[in-house]
């Protein structure tokens, strides 16, 4: 199933060292001494040394549509008896009921991201390529290479159901001048379970720590 693009939110920012080879506000110079081609001329009030830039807001359409894939199983057993003793009519049944789900999508991984895109070489990722001019309707035809702070995560989910009840009724009870006194009685036990089991990069397991401030992210996902 294809869905929308992932992306980076302002829960979850990356900052661009200066450094940074697509930095636009990065240092005149690189690390390894190169003159920085991609630095904007003319900035002012920009030092020699560049600056950082935070994004809040990105989707990665260089990447196409994300991917989901899910699988889902159920099943259902049903048993029953009835029958009568000694003037009382009885029927139980037992049940047992169960559903499965295997969600696997395609997520950004912001420790990945911050990495490649941190890089002071031009194999780093470039997130300021933007669109096509020539051909406004194909979007982004200067892809860069997003695979790599790609991953699969994975979903699996589990429910079930067990229920047993019972019921005993006798119509005539107790003989009464004014009609027979009946009775009814019923008693149900149910079991329910739940199951949740989420990729470490999902549940917490992984962490993102955020190299600017410091600040550490519960998970590792985009």
């Amino acid at each position: 199933m294809a869905v929308p693009s992932s992306g980076v939110s302002s829960t979850q920012p990356i900052v661009i060292p200066a450094t940074a080879y697509w930095n636009p506000l990065g240092a005149i110079y690189l690390p390894d001494g190169s003159l920085n081609p991609n630095r904007l001329p003319g900035l002012s009030g920009v030092p020699a040394e560049g600056l950082p830039i935070e994004i809040r807001n990105y989707r990665f359409a260089d990447n196409g549509l994300g991917v989901s894939k899910v699988t889902n199983d159920q099943g259902r057993l049903l048993a029953g008896l009835k029958g009568e003793y000694r003037g009382f009519d009885w029927d139980s049944a037992l049940v047992y009921s169960w559903a499965t789900a295997d969600d696997w999508g395609k997520y950004v991984s912001p420790t990945k991201l911050s990495a490649a895109i941190s890089r002071s070489t031009p194999d780093a990722y470039n997130p300021f390529n933007g669109g096509s001019f020539s051909n406004y309707g194909v979007g982004d035809d200067t892809p860069g290479n997003s695979d790599e702070f790609f991953f699969w995560g994975e979903r699996k989910t589990r429910t079930s159901l067990a229920l047993w009840d019972l019921k005993v009724s006798k119509p005539d009870l107790i003989r009464l001048w004014a009609g027979d006194l009946g009775i009814a009685l019923g008693v149900e036990v149910r079991r329910e379970a739940y199951k949740d089991e989420r990729d470490p990069s999902i549940n917490g397991g992984r962490k993102y720590t955020e190299w600017y401030t410091g600040l550490v992210n519960d998970t590792d996902l985009g």
